[in-house]
């Protein structure tokens, strides 16, 4: 946004050349006036001097008292003034204008005026310097007001964008500690739980009750399961394992993750490898987590809806828009999906066209978190094989402290 300075030039400029524009007319008029005078009248009608002298010295008396009104009224700062004040300058410079146009008036026809004539003319010269003054007001506080409008646009802007971060971290603070809660305090009550059925299975066995150890293990292998499994992932996809070390070790953390039965390909170009690791703490964690969400939507695409067996994920930086962003990847080598405008309608193909619908839901939420904090996705179906899931936010500009 301009500086207080520069905004008063500017107001100051558009108070003269909108007065200025509006007094040229004026004068044109007052040529159209003295045209009409003197070449269609009569010759025995007494008027202005006729001529080319004539015809500056008309336009002088239009335009020279009134663009002096103009220039100090915006000089004096007059379009700052309070209405009062406003008003009474514009009443005062008109009537002066007027009057330095019976001086010139008296200079140029070589008599004065009196009498009702002069009271005519003197009315008469003052409509063109006020409403020139009042002109330039209104093209001043036009201004002015598309000011308060952006400034107010601007804040906004800028709440809006706070209300999301607090959003964003709120959030995060809510996944860290239900993750943390997950990981923590469930796997070591079900933990607990296992260990005090296995001297009860112990104990079944010895006194020859089989069925009742069995099933007694059976629990306890259900639950090793469901926190070794269930609850460990549910835990991860709340916060996934390495987000506060780095982007880079969060998504080798995620590739770990993938079965082994798929060949996987980490790229990292050169220019990314110095990208918020451990020692270089560029993002923070809500970036890191959009970027890993990411990741993990375009791996369970190729896997669940492409039966991908390749996948490929990259890190770079890039221009784009004129600003260095880090550009993450997932390529895959799995069927191409049909199609979402013309889905296969046949009952087979029913649950297949339902994980579609939801995986684009998906990408759609994902693509505008991304717009919402200054990046881009885009999604890009292979020519009969393959897909690309391409997302990218805004490199910060200084590391993060910690």
């Amino acid at each position: 946004m301009p500086g207080i300075a520069e905004r008063g030039r500017g107001d100051r400029g558009a108070m003269i050349g909108a007065g200025m524009v509006a007094l040229a007319f004026f004068s044109l008029v007052a040529f159209a006036e003295w045209v009409t005078y003197n070449l269609w009248a009569d010759g025995t009608a007494a008027g202005p001097a006729s001529g080319v002298i004539g015809a500056v010295a008309t336009i002088a008396m239009a335009f020279v008292p009134s663009s002096i009104a103009v220039l100090v009224f915006a000089l004096a700062g007059g379009y700052r003034w309070t209405l009062g004040r406003r008003s009474a300058a514009l009443v005062i410079l008109s009537l002066a204008a007027s009057a330095g146009r019976l001086g010139e008036m008296r200079i140029v026809w070589g008599a004065g005026l009196s009498g009702l004539r002069a009271v005519a003319e003197l009315l008469n010269g003052i409509v063109p310097p006020l409403l020139a003054l009042v002109i330039g007001l209104y093209y001043v506080d036009a201004q002015d007001r598309t000011r308060r409008i952006q400034r107010l646009i601007a804040v906004r802007e800028v709440e809006a964008q706070k209300a999301l971060a607090d959003l964003e971290h709120e959030e995060l603070r809510v996944r860290r500690s239900v993750s943390d809660t997950l990981h923590g305090r469930i796997q070591q009550r079900l933990v607990f739980i296992a260990a005090s059925l296995t001297p009860i299975a112990q104990a079944a066995r010895q006194a020859g009750r089989e069925d009742e150890a069995n099933e007694l293990a059976g629990l306890i292998d259900d639950l090793d399961r469901l926190r070794e499994e269930e609850v460990r992932q549910v835990s991860h996809a709340l916060y996934p394992s390495g987000l506060d070390m780095g982007l880079q070790q969060a998504l080798r953390l995620e590739i770990a993750r993938i079965p082994a039965s798929i060949a996987v390909e980490y790229r990292l170009s050169p220019a990314a490898a110095g990208v918020d690791d451990v020692t270089n703490p560029e993002f923070d964690s809500a970036d890191r987590l959009l970027l890993v969400s990411a990741v993990e939507e375009g791996v369970t695409n190729a896997l669940k809806h492409g039966t991908a067996t390749a996948l490929t994920i990259g890190v770079d930086v890039e221009q784009i828009a004129d600003r260095p962003m880090v550009v993450v990847t997932v390529s895959d080598d799995g069927q191409a999906a049909p199609k979402q405008s013309e889905p296969d309608p046949s009952p087979a193909n029913e649950s297949e066209v339902q994980d579609l619908g939801l995986a684009a839901s998906g990408l759609a939420r994902l693509e505008r978190r991304f717009e919402a904090r200054g990046g881009g996705l885009e999604f890009t179906p292979g020519d009969g094989h393959g897909a690309t899931l391409r997302v990218w936010l805004p490199r910060p500009t200084e590391p993060m402290n910690g």
